[in-house]
C-alpha cells in the first residue's frame, strides 16, 4: 500500500510544480496493548539506522489498541521471493545479495536492533548496472 504526501508547491511564473513523495505503509496487527512487543515496535521505529542496506522508517502511528502503522520510504524494486518465482540467480549474484544482507544486519545490530523477520519477502532488490542491488525491509 502506498501513501502520497504533499512535499511542496513551487510556482514559476504561470507554472505550478507539484512535488509528491511516495511512502509505503506497513500495518502490524494483533499486538497486545502495553505488551513488550508493542514497546519494541515503538522503540525500533524511533531508531535511525545509518545504512544503505536498510530502508528507513519515516513514522509510526498507533491505529488502535492492537494495530500499528509504520511508514517507510518508498523503494522502487521487488521482493526477493517474487524475483525468485520468475528468475534464477547465479552463484555470484547469490553471494553478492547474501553479503549485502549481512552488511544490513550488521548495521542494525550496531544500533541494538534485531530484525526478527528476515525472509525473502522482506529482502528488496533492484537492478543497478545489470547487477542485483539489495535493500532490506
Amino acid at each position: 500500500m502506498s501513501y502520497l504526501e504533499l512535499e511542496g508547491l513551487v510556482r514559476y511564473g504561470k507554472s505550478l510544480i507539484l512535488r509528491l513523495t511516495i511512502y509505503v505503509l506497513k500495518v502490524i496487527q494483533y499486538i497486545p496493548s502495553g505488551s513488550l512487543l508493542a514497546e519494541r515496535v515503538r522503540l525500533e521505529a524511533e531508531v535511525s539506522i545509518p545504512s544503505q542496506y536498510i530502508i528507513p522508517v519515516v513514522g509510526l502511528r498507533q491505529w488502535n489498541s492492537t494495530t500499528f502503522l509504520l511508514l517507510f520510504e518508498y523503494f522502487p524494486g521487488y521482493s526477493l521471493d517474487r524475483f525468485l518465482t520468475y528468475n534464477t540467480l547465479s552463484s555470484s549474484q547469490k553471494r553478492h545479495i547474501f553479503y549485502q544482507i549481512l552488511l544490513g544486519v550488521a548495521d542494525a545490530h550496531r544500533c541494538n536492533i534485531i530484525h526478527r523477520d528476515l525472509k525473502p519477502a522482506n529482502i528488496l532488490l533492484r537492478k543497478v548496472n545489470n547487477n542485483e542491488n539489495l535493500h532490506s525491509l
